[in-house]
This record gives structure tokens, sequence and C-alpha cells, in this order.
């Protein structure tokens, strides 16, 4: 990780501070990481992303409920224009929005 930060600060040399977003593999925060990026004042933030959790996300809920009225023991095994206007057909009922929707995405209380 470190040789990879390194080649980074290269390729951006007229960056006064370089912000790399990682998720929380451990790797990515190794003490020896961290003690070379300090000793040599490299110009690289470590920002470090949240745990990955799809239930705070509303839009991992929309999909769940595709999911759960069209693609779930869908008929279109052998109809891939039809599952196309299926899904396309559940998505158009919101196109003018839906507070029903947004309530049961936690977007919108009731």
């Amino acid at each position: 990780m470190y040789r990879y930060f390194r080649l980074v600060e290269k390729r951006f040399k007229q960056a006064e501070r370089i912000t790399i977003a990682l998720d929380n593999w451990p790797v990515h925060f190794h003490a020896f990481v961290l003690e070379e990026l300090a000793k040599r004042q490299s110009r690289i933030e470590l920002l470090p992303l949240p745990t990955y959790a799809p239930w705070t996300n509303p839009t991992e809920k929309v999909w769940g409920l595709l999911a759960k009225d069209v693609l779930n023991q869908h008929e279109f095994l052998e109809d891939w224009s039809g599952l196309k206007q299926a899904v396309t057909d559940w998505l158009a009922q919101y196109d003018q929005g839906s507070v029903a929707l947004l309530h049961s995405v936690g977007l919108c209380p009731q």
C-alpha cells in the first residue's frame, strides 16, 4: 500500500494535498503504512469510509422493492425484452414522484 501511495504522490506532483478514500481493509491503515506516510510528511490524507451498510441507503431499498415486486420469481426466464419492460413499467409508476415510495424507503414520515 505504501508503495502505491508513493506512486500516487509522484503522479500528482502539483497537488498540495491528496485525499484518498479507502474502505476498512486493514492493509489500507496498517501501522507501517501510517508510520511511513508520517515520517515522509506525505501529502496524502487517508479518508476511511464507513462500513458498507446498504440498509441505510434509500436507493438500495428501492432496488429491494423492485426485486420483491418484479424480479422475485418472475416469469421472464426466456423473455429478456419482457423483463426489461416489466422493470420499466415498475419504475414508470414513480415518474411523477411518490410519497408512498419515499415513506417506504425512509425518506418521508407518515
